[in-house]
């Protein structure tokens, strides 16, 4: 499984979670507790960047990714987990990092 040290220029994945709610979409990053909202999919996303944006605005993004991701100062990996309904069961889905 991939890892990210977070700092020197390296990458750090961010997992969004979409739903939809009353109509609108909602675009969420659990790590930072961000949202953003839109009429379409695409809408929220873009919604949610501005967020982000916003958010590490003037600040020291390292620093608060170390604090908010969770292991700290330690690589970081990621992986999704497939719930399979008809089977009533977890799987391992594709790796996001």
């Amino acid at each position: 499984m991939p890892a990210v040290k977070i700092g020197n220029g390296a990458f750090v994945d961010l997992p969004i979670i979409t739903f939809q709610e009353e109509g609108k979409f909602v675009s969420y990053v659990p790590f930072l507790y961000v949202t953003g909202l839109g009429k379409t999919h695409e809408e929220s996303i873009k919604d949610l960047m501005d967020g982000i944006e916003t958010y590490f605005h003037g600040e020291n993004v390292e620093k608060i990714l170390r604090e908010k991701m969770p292991a700290r100062n330690a690589p970081v990996s990621m992986e999704l987990l497939r719930f399979n309904v008809s089977e009533n069961k977890l799987i391992p889905a594709t790796s996001v990092l």
